[in-house]
């Protein structure tokens, strides 16, 4: 189940009353799926499930993953020659939904004993040739995990935010699936029996994260409604999954195609089943956390009974869930967005009550306190701002993040959001010397290069005659290459390609256009030490060249 991109759809007013005890509960739902974006937050259980033993997680976290030591291409090798499987873990240290699946999905030991049967490596997206690695694999962004055969068949993709408690699953459906999901995916479209388990497979499949390569160039709205309609009853969850997915693609697909009467109707009925079976909301904690005002507003109609009871009724589950001490932080939070999620969406410019932001700042403050495991805390510390945005407290939100820029090891993703919150400000001077201290401060090859294009991009957006930073910068993002040769793909390519677009638009006048010719002789002089027939020397030889006309 992908996650949803919280379009903020309209609304009705109805929101559900409760006291301050409950706003406590209730607080974190939009901004912070846009905080965390695209870099997964975990779990759920069902509400009468007995709590996780503390030792037993405490045991797991100090034993940990054996990651295989030697590279990718050794791990397939080191595969073939002991018959077991490949797990790649795709991540970078940045990232806080990695850093949420680290302190959260492979401290458990369930998950840890799985992975004992996988060849498990783990790949840093600024690891040697790691983009190269990440082009090759259709990587679309962290974390990512992916399981292959030993001989390099791609088996399927792990997707984030599901419930702690499916993921030993997952992995014993990997390890024992015949056939790839893509396969799967062929078979059930044509008609042939699947067993429950190839259902199950479909459905924890990480659709988000296909980069059509399961997909095959099918049109998602399609194919998730031909599988909902396919799908047996026995297969239980699986079937509300890819219904659930459906939905998805029907939003995303709605500017070319409204969603018709017939798709909101069956929606809403699938909505209204799974918010009344605990079960089925531990399978789809990832809908239930992020979903909730987006999939309500599109199968209902602003001000009918059934969006003032399916919103209600939504509202409902997350307050069961925000104190539920089987989730981790983030995950409480999540749940806590649900009141501000849709008072927002029935009104965006509605206040956010003054008891729900002291409850908040409370929640926050206890939060931060009692985090101490700095893998954790740079997903929690996230998630904070973020939640103090959401309840119209950005000068607390700042404050946090500039207080914890010195106990962070990625100071320089905390602040970028400092440099985002500035410019939503109008204070641009503020922002850019945010995304200059960012870009300076940044480690890791493909890290610089990110953050370095960041800055470029806010320069020609925000201070477009500062012709000297825009010109040294960009030259520097690409001198500073350790290995050129294998630099030019992934997201480095894909951020090289963009900022060379905009530079381009940029250079209207005679001055800017000189400095375009800087650029090109120097960078030249990088592109020259990559040896000629090599993929990146043609990429990197691209870099601020016009594409053909016609």
């Amino acid at each position: 189940m992908r996650v949803p991109a919280f379009r903020g759809a309209a609304m009705s007013s109805t929101v559900i009353a409760v006291d301050a005890r409950q706003w406590v509960r209730v607080a974190l739902f939009l901004v912070l799926s846009a905080a965390l974006g695209a870099c997964g937050n975990d779990r759920s259980t069902p509400a009468d499930a007995a709590p996780p033993s503390p030792v037993a997680a405490a045991v797991s976290k100090d034993l940990g993953i054996d990651w295989f030591e030697g590279g990718v291409e050794a791990a397939f090798g080191a595969a073939k020659r002991e018959h077991k499987p490949v797990f790649l873990y795709w991540g970078a240290q940045w990232c806080p939904y990695c850093k949420q699946v680290e302190a959260t999905v492979f401290t458990r030991r369930d998950v840890i004993e799985r992975t004992r049967q996988f060849i498990a490596v783990e790949l840093d997206g600024d690891a040697p040739a790691a983009q190269r690695a990440g082009e090759r694999f259709g990587v679309m962004g962290y974390p990512t995990m992916i399981v292959f055969r030993p001989d390099g068949t791609e088996i399927t993709r792990i997707p984030n935010g599901l419930n702690l408690e499916a993921y030993a699953e997952i992995f014993d459906l990997a390890m024992n699936a015949l056939r790839p999901v893509a396969d799967v995916l062929g078979a059930a479209l044509a008609g042939e029996h699947l067993s429950d388990a190839e259902w199950q497979q479909l459905a924890v499949y990480s659709w988000g994260q296909d980069n059509q390569r399961a997909l095959g160039g099918r049109d998602e709205r399609e194919t998730f409604a031909a599988l909902a309609n396919v799908c047996p009853a026995t297969a239980g969850a699986a079937c509300t999954r890819l219904r659930l997915n459906h939905l998805d693609a029907a939003i995303d697909a709605a500017a070319e195609a409204p969603l018709d009467s017939a798709t909101k109707a069956a929606a809403l009925g699938t909505l209204t089943r799974l918010l009344a079976d605990d079960a089925q909301v531990a399978a789809n904690l990832d809908a239930v956390l992020h979903a909730g005002p987006e999939f309500v507003a599109a199968v209902t109609e602003a001000g009918s009974p059934e969006r003032a009871a399916l919103a209600g009724r939504w509202q409902a589950v997350m307050l069961s869930l925000a104190d539920d001490p089987r989730l981790s932080t983030v995950e409480q939070f999540y749940a806590s967005y649900a009141p501000i999620g849709f008072l927002k969406l029935a009104d965006e410019n509605a206040a956010v009550p003054a008891a729900l932001q002291t409850a908040i700042r409370a929640r926050v403050d206890e939060a931060m306190a009692a985090t101490i495991d700095p893998v954790e805390r740079h997903a929690v510390v996230t998630t904070a701002a973020s939640l103090l945005r959401a309840a119209d407290l950005g000068v607390e939100a700042l404050t946090l993040l500039e207080a914890e820029l010195a106990n962070s090891a990625q100071p320089f993703y905390l602040m970028s959001s400092l440099a985002s919150a500035a410019e939503r400000d109008g204070d641009t001077d503020t922002a850019l010397a945010w995304r200059q201290r960012a870009y300076e401060t940044a480690t890791g090859e493909s890290t610089r290069f990110r953050w370095g294009y960041g800055y470029v991009s806010s320069l020609i957006r925000l201070a477009p005659d500062a012709h000297v930073p825009i010109e040294a910068v960009t030259a520097r993002l690409f001198e500073e290459l350790s290995d050129p040769a294998t630099a030019f793909f992934g997201g480095t390519q894909s951020r090289a390609v963009q900022l060379s677009d905009k530079l381009l638009a940029w250079a209207d006048t005679a001055d800017r256009a000189a400095v375009i010719e800087r650029l090109r002789t120097r960078i030249a002089a990088v592109c020259s030490s990559i040896p000629a027939g090599e993929t990146s020397r043609a990429r990197c030889d691209g870099f601020l060249r016009p594409p053909p006309a016609g």
